[in-house]
């Protein structure tokens, strides 16, 4: 049961990307929760990591977003997940500035009264 689940969380996480929506990405985070990104940075707490995606948001249009589970582990209160994730997109203000991104991130989520919140993602490009 908690695999479905788990499978659900992302198919609108992925949702989020595709609109861009900010609100709903952070819907799926914890208060506490932390993101470390490719660089190398860390991002702690909803408010951090909200602005680093309204940022981001703020210059690239995501055109798709897909992705794969590579990998799940879980019981009915905590999971470790391994995404693939591929993004494609363009600059905000320039449509012919194209960028595609594939990337792994790994995430530790735990099972909360609303449902799977992320606790943790590790962000690295592939």
């Amino acid at each position: 049961m908690a695999v479905q689940e788990i499978e659900a969380f992302f198919e609108g996480h992925k949702a989020c990307f595709e609109q861009q929506d900010v609100q709903g990405i952070m819907t799926n985070h914890m208060d506490a929760s932390l993101f470390w990104d490719q660089g190398g940075g860390s991002l702690k707490g909803r408010n951090e990591i909200r602005g680093w995606f309204s940022m981001m948001f703020s210059i690239w249009t995501i055109n798709r977003a897909d992705y794969e589970l590579a990998m799940i582990r879980c019981d009915e209160k905590l999971a470790s997940c391994a995404v693939f994730w591929q993004l494609e997109g363009h600059e905000q203000d320039n449509p012919e500035v194209e960028k595609k991104n594939r990337m792994i991130v790994t995430y530790c989520l735990e099972k909360t009264e609303e449902g799977w919140k992320i606790w943790h993602a590790h962000s690295s490009e592939c």
